[in-house]
């Protein structure tokens, strides 16, 4: 089954589990020609973030436990699903109570890395 989530060569994908024991997967979904391109950036993306990120949050509210998974095999996924061709799988979801604490992520960079005033690179 975890073939179906990760291209070849692609060893180290953490939410194989996750994906494999979850009762709910939500497969995220758009479709570009329905949103188009500003400025050369398809659009459709940005909007199914921004859907994703809606749905972790509310999730997380009610307790259960999700994360977005970027990395799996398109073609096979669509299969599976029959889902159109014109249609673009944009991550996976796999949705359920925890089974145990989240533990503490990676730590973050510092402010000082990521956030810039007036300009890129200025404190």
């Amino acid at each position: 089954m975890e073939s179906y989530f990760a291209p070849k060569g692609y060893k180290a994908n953490p939410s194989k589990k996750a994906l494999a024991e979850a009762p709910i997967v939500i497969v995220l979904c758009a479709e570009p020609q329905q949103s188009g391109a500003i400025w050369g950036q398809s659009y459709y993306l940005v909007d199914a973030g921004i859907a994703a990120e809606n749905l972790m949050l509310a999730a997380r509210g009610q307790g259960l436990g999700t994360v977005f998974v970027g990395v799996y095999d398109e073609v096979k996924v669509k299969g599976i699903l029959n889902i159109p061709q014109s249609v673009r799988v944009v991550g996976l979801l796999p949705l359920g109570y925890p089974a145990s604490e989240p533990k503490d992520g990676p730590p973050r960079k510092p402010l000082s890395e990521i956030c810039f005033h007036e300009q890129w690179g200025e404190q």
